[in-house]
């Protein structure tokens, strides 16, 4: 499941056919005309696209309803948060299952030690994990939706075992060059 699991995670996995999630006007408008041609370009996250990804946050966490108050800051109850809601939400949903993409991404940053960064390129402005050097980025916000879209059953606990762990191991190979 290695080769399968990984497909769509790091950069150069997006093209033209499957176009970058809707980024708010504001966040594309600010890509500098040269940052659309030269290829990716990895930056700090903008204030635009920092707030839109906790709206999408917020999202996820009053989606689901619980007793008490949730952890945030908990990877169990992320990935179960998640888990749950990919079991609510529809294929064509993409808003939503980006969405989790984004809480997903935040478990991965926690254990891995990944940073949010904004990737600009010619295709747009996404979000993406850095977790190396500068050309080292994974891009959970799609790695549900991509699948679900496709017809996939996805199984967040094993999407994020296979994914953490090839982030390790890129980590590893990296320090060790």
């Amino acid at each position: 499941m290695a080769t399968k699991g990984l497909r769509g995670f790091f950069r150069g996995a997006r093209s033209e056919s499957q176009p970058p999630p809707p980024v708010s006007p504001s966040v594309a408008s600010s890509v500098p005309p040269t940052a659309q041609t030269e290829g990716p370009i990895s930056v700090p996250l903008s204030a635009d696209l920092a707030a839109e990804m906790d709206a999408r946050r917020e999202w996820v966490w009053t989606s689901v309803s619980a007793d008490a108050p949730l952890d945030r800051s908990d990877n169990r109850t992320a990935l179960s948060v998640i888990a749950a809601l990919v079991a609510e939400v529809r294929p064509d949903e993409t808003w939503k299952l980006q969405s989790l993409g984004i809480v997903f991404g935040d478990v991965l940053a926690r254990v891995t030690g990944a940073e949010w960064v904004q990737v600009d390129d010619e295709l747009g402005s996404d979000p993406a994990l850095r977790f190396g050097g500068p050309d080292d980025l994974a891009f959970p916000m799609t790695m549900i939706s991509k699948r679900m879209e496709a017809g996939e059953d996805v199984d967040v606990l094993e999407l994020f075992r296979d994914v953490a762990t090839a982030l390790g191991e890129a980590q590893a190979q990296a320090q060790a060059q």
